[in-house]
C-alpha cells in the first residue's frame, strides 16, 4: 500500500513528506483506532490537490495525495503529497506535508521540496493513524513507515504530537528487520519480524503493544511482546 512518509520535524518546523509500500512479509498493523473525537471527512482529490498547489508551490504534474482526518482543537486535515519531476538534471518528485483546516486554510506548514526519485522509492510504510495516547480528547499521530533498499527492510513506528499549530515528532521505535532479498543461501536470513496493535491503556489512554518474533539467524531487541505509552514525546515501554 502507498503511503506518504513521516515528515521531518523540528519542532515548530514541519515534516519531509515522502513515499511508500508495505512492510517487509509478516508485518501489520493489527488493528485501526478511531481518532480521539469525531473528525470531518477528508475532500476528493481534485480538492486536495488544489490546496497542495497553492501551499507548496507546484506548478505542474498531477499530484498524489493522502489525507487523514485528524482531531486537534478543532477538525483538522494531515495531507502528504508529491508530483512527479523530470528534467535533464533531475529525476524524482516534489513533495510536501502539511495540517490544514476544512476550509484549506493552512493550519501547519511543514518542510517540501525536491527528493530524488532513487531515495523517495525506498521508502515504505502502511502510513499514519490518529490515535488519543494521552486520553485528552485531542489526536496524536503514529507513523508506520520503513524502507526497503539493496535487500535489506525495515519498518518502525514513529509518535507525533500535535497542538498550538506545531508538530513534535518522538524517537522511532524498530518494529522489524530483514535481509532475506539480499543473501542467496537461506540460512543467512536474518530478521525479526514484528506487529503493532494500539490497545487500551488507564484512565482513557492507549498503548502501542508490539510483539517482535526472530527470523533465522535474526535477533530481536526486544524480543517478543513490549507495551508502550506516551511519556513526553517518546513512547516508553510499561510492561
Amino acid at each position: 500500500m502507498r503511503a506518504l512518509l513521516p515528515l521531518i520535524i523540528l519542532a515548530a518546523c514541519g515534516p519531509k513528506a515522502a513515499t511508500p509500500s508495505t512492510g517487509p512479509a509478516g508485518d501489520e498493523i493489527a488493528n485501526d483506532v478511531p481518532s480521539g473525537r469525531e473528525t470531518t471527512p477528508c475532500p476528493d482529490a481534485a480538492r486536495l490537490g488544489e490546496i497542495a498547489r497553492d501551499m507548496f508551490e507546484w506548478q505542474g504534474g498531477t499530484p498524489t495525495m493522502t489525507c487523514v482526518p485528524i482531531y486537534a482543537g478543532e477538525p483538522l486535515w494531515l495531507i502528504n503529497g508529491y508530483v512527479d519531476i523530470e528534467t535533464p538534471d533531475f529525476v524524482g518528485v516534489s513533495e510536501g506535508s502539511a495540517i490544514v483546516t476544512t476550509a484549506g486554510e493552512q493550519w501547519w506548514l511543514g518542510e517540501y521540496g525536491e527528493m530524488p526519485w532513487g531515495t523517495f522509492e525506498a521508502m515504505t510504510g502502511e502510513g499514519w493513524r490518529p490515535v488519543d495516547l494521552d486520553g485528552d480528547g485531542n489526536d496524536e499521530l503514529l507513523y508506520f513507515g520503513g524502507y526497503s533498499k539493496h535487500g535489506d527492510s525495515e519498518t518502525h513506528v514513529t509518535p507525533y504530537l500535535v497542538g498550538d499549530h506545531m508538530v513534535f515528532t518522538g524517537t522511532q521505535l524498530q518494529v522489524s528487520y530483514d535481509n532475506a532479498a539480499a543473501v542467496e543461501n537461506e540460512a543467512d536470513i536474518e530478521g525479526c519480524a514484528g506487529t503493532v496493535e494500539v490497545i487500551d491503556g488507564p484512565d482513557g489512554t492507549k498503548r502501542v503493544a508490539i510483539t517482535r518474533t526472530p527470523i533465522g539467524r535474526g535477533v530481536c531487541e526486544p524480543p517478543g511482546r513490549r507495551v508502550y505509552a506516551l511519556s513526553g514525546t517518546d513512547l516508553k515501554e510499561v510492561e
